[in-house]
Protein backbone atom coordinates (compact mmCIF):
# COMPACT_ATOMS: atom_id res chain seq x y z
CA UNK A 1 0.00 0.00 0.00
CA UNK A 2 1.34 3.53 -1.10
CA UNK A 3 2.92 5.60 2.31
CA UNK A 4 0.36 8.65 1.35
CA UNK A 5 -2.40 6.06 1.02
CA UNK A 6 -1.75 4.95 4.14
CA UNK A 7 -1.68 8.17 6.14
CA UNK A 8 -4.51 9.44 4.40
CA UNK A 9 -6.36 6.93 6.31
CA UNK A 10 -5.21 7.75 9.56
CA UNK A 11 -7.43 10.54 9.54
CA UNK A 12 -5.96 14.39 10.08
CA UNK A 13 -3.73 15.02 12.85
CA UNK A 14 -5.19 17.62 15.45
CA UNK A 15 -3.18 17.38 17.81
CA UNK A 16 1.23 17.72 18.02
CA UNK A 17 1.09 14.51 18.95
CA UNK A 18 -0.91 12.49 16.12
CA UNK A 19 1.72 14.76 13.62
CA UNK A 20 4.45 12.65 15.42
CA UNK A 21 2.75 9.80 14.90
CA UNK A 22 2.61 10.30 11.12
CA UNK A 23 6.20 11.63 10.39
CA UNK A 24 7.52 8.36 12.79
CA UNK A 25 5.25 6.37 10.32
CA UNK A 26 6.52 8.70 6.95
CA UNK A 27 10.13 7.45 8.69
CA UNK A 28 9.68 3.91 8.98
CA UNK A 29 7.78 3.54 5.43
CA UNK A 30 11.15 5.82 4.03
CA UNK A 31 13.43 3.52 6.11
CA UNK A 32 11.74 0.31 4.13
CA UNK A 33 11.91 1.30 0.74
CA UNK A 34 15.20 2.93 0.34
CA UNK A 35 17.44 -0.31 -0.50
CA UNK A 36 14.80 -0.15 -3.47
CA UNK A 37 15.43 3.44 -4.25
CA UNK A 38 18.87 2.74 -3.82
CA UNK A 39 18.86 0.07 -6.16
CA UNK A 40 16.83 1.54 -8.62
CA UNK A 41 18.25 4.75 -9.08
CA UNK A 42 21.82 3.28 -9.08
CA UNK A 43 23.06 5.70 -5.80
CA UNK A 44 26.67 5.45 -5.18
CA UNK A 45 25.33 5.41 -1.59
CA UNK A 46 25.53 2.64 1.39
CA UNK A 47 22.41 2.46 3.17
CA UNK A 48 23.72 3.66 6.54
CA UNK A 49 24.66 7.09 4.28
CA UNK A 50 21.14 7.03 3.01
CA UNK A 51 19.83 6.95 5.96
CA UNK A 52 21.89 9.42 7.85
CA UNK A 53 20.52 11.53 5.20
CA UNK A 54 17.05 11.07 5.49
CA UNK A 55 17.36 11.31 9.69
CA UNK A 56 19.10 14.62 8.82
CA UNK A 57 16.27 15.81 6.80
CA UNK A 58 13.60 14.81 9.30
CA UNK A 59 15.52 16.96 12.00
CA UNK A 60 15.73 19.73 10.38
CA UNK A 61 11.89 20.34 10.37
CA UNK A 62 12.14 19.35 14.05
CA UNK A 63 11.20 22.05 15.28
CA UNK A 64 7.56 22.78 13.77
CA UNK A 65 5.43 22.36 16.32
CA UNK A 66 1.84 23.44 14.45
CA UNK A 67 0.03 20.16 13.19
CA UNK A 68 -1.19 21.29 10.27
CA UNK A 69 2.21 22.41 8.83
CA UNK A 70 3.14 18.82 9.93
CA UNK A 71 1.42 16.99 8.42
CA UNK A 72 1.48 19.16 4.90
CA UNK A 73 5.52 18.33 5.40
CA UNK A 74 4.55 14.75 6.17
CA UNK A 75 2.54 14.38 3.01
CA UNK A 76 4.76 16.38 0.94
CA UNK A 77 7.28 13.49 2.01
CA UNK A 78 4.26 10.54 1.30
CA UNK A 79 3.69 11.90 -2.07
CA UNK A 80 7.55 12.22 -3.01
CA UNK A 81 8.30 8.43 -1.34
CA UNK A 82 5.37 7.31 -3.51
CA UNK A 83 7.08 9.17 -6.74
CA UNK A 84 10.66 7.37 -6.21
CA UNK A 85 9.02 3.93 -5.37
CA UNK A 86 6.85 4.45 -8.86
CA UNK A 87 10.25 5.45 -10.93
CA UNK A 88 8.42 9.20 -11.88
CA UNK A 89 11.30 11.07 -11.48
CA UNK A 90 14.47 11.06 -13.43
CA UNK A 91 17.85 9.80 -12.19
CA UNK A 92 19.31 13.46 -11.03
CA UNK A 93 16.25 14.54 -9.55
CA UNK A 94 16.14 10.75 -7.30
CA UNK A 95 19.68 12.38 -6.61
CA UNK A 96 18.34 15.55 -5.80
CA UNK A 97 16.72 14.60 -2.49
CA UNK A 98 19.92 12.33 -0.99
CA UNK A 99 22.17 15.31 -1.85
CA UNK A 100 23.80 17.06 1.07
CA UNK A 101 23.83 20.57 -0.46
CA UNK A 102 21.26 22.84 0.93
CA UNK A 103 20.23 24.23 -2.69
CA UNK A 104 20.05 23.26 -5.76
CA UNK A 105 23.11 23.44 -8.68
CA UNK A 106 20.94 26.39 -10.33
CA UNK A 107 21.20 28.26 -7.14
CA UNK A 108 25.00 28.29 -6.33
CA UNK A 109 24.80 31.25 -9.16
CA UNK A 110 22.45 33.33 -7.03
CA UNK A 111 24.56 32.78 -3.87
CA UNK A 112 27.79 33.50 -4.98
CA UNK A 113 29.54 36.34 -3.88
CA UNK A 114 29.60 39.52 -5.59
CA UNK A 115 33.05 40.27 -8.03
CA UNK A 116 34.24 43.07 -9.20
CA UNK A 117 32.33 43.84 -11.96
CA UNK A 118 28.86 43.45 -9.62
CA UNK A 119 30.56 45.89 -7.25
CA UNK A 120 31.28 48.30 -9.84
CA UNK A 121 28.22 48.25 -11.35
CA UNK A 122 26.96 48.57 -7.95
CA UNK A 123 28.55 51.54 -7.66
CA UNK A 124 26.96 53.53 -10.79
CA UNK A 125 23.49 53.03 -9.57
CA UNK A 126 20.93 55.48 -8.16
CA UNK A 127 20.34 55.81 -4.70
CA UNK A 128 17.06 56.30 -4.50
Amino acid sequence: MPAYQTLMEMGPALTSRAASAKAVRLYKAIVKQLPRIISTYQMNLTLNEAKTIVKNKFYANADVRDPRVAEILVYRGAMELDELVQQYPHEEQARYYFSEEPYRERDKFMAKEPDYFDQLLSDFEPNL
